[in-house]
């Protein structure tokens, strides 16, 4: 928990250094409090109103691997959504999928492929083969600028968090 609370707050904390990490984990609460800003995020605003995607249905039905559960290292991840969305906003730049082990963006290195009719959006690795490696903690990202078909904002930030095994 304490390495998922780390990369909450380096991914948010505009570059916390990793040395900073180890201070960190000492005072880190059990249910990681998301404040500052998200890196890259240029609108300013505070990411104060980030909330776990399990606590609130109004967006995202549900999440595969669920949130704070352990999954497979090659696990795909899937986001169910109750609204049709705008696939041209779930992108890399919209969706953050985190390693809290090296504080590394990985969402590069998947591909992000939305099935309209379900709803669904299917990432999976674009090569077959890749891991998140084992013993890793994971954190999936979703920035409140995620439109709907009819464009409705998210209007918040969404995160979820799942362990490699």
């Amino acid at each position: 928990m304490k390495r998922i609370f780390c990369a909450v707050l380096s991914l948010l904390l505009l570059s916390l250094p990793l040395a900073a990490c180890a201070r960190a984990e000492k005072e880190a609460p059990s249910s990681p409090e998301i404040t500052g800003g998200l890196v890259g995020d240029d609108s300013g605003e505070a990411a104060a109103n980030a909330a776990r995607v399990s606590e609130d249905g109004r967006w995202i039905r549900a999440v595969t691997p669920g949130d704070s559960s352990t999954a497979d290292s090659e696990s795909n991840i899937t986001i169910l959504f109750r609204n049709d969305m705008d696939e041209k906003t779930l992108t890399p730049s919209n969706i953050i999928i985190q390693d809290a082990k090296y504080s590394r963006n990985l969402s590069g290195l998947f591909d992000f492929v939305y099935d309209p009719d379900k709803k669904l959006l299917d990432i999976r690795f674009k090569i077959p083969g890749n891991s998140y490696g084992t013993g890793n903690d994971i954190l999936v990202y979703l920035k409140r600028n995620i439109r709907t078909k009819s464009g409705e904002p998210l209007g918040r930030d969404y995160y979820f968090t799942f362990a490699t095994e």
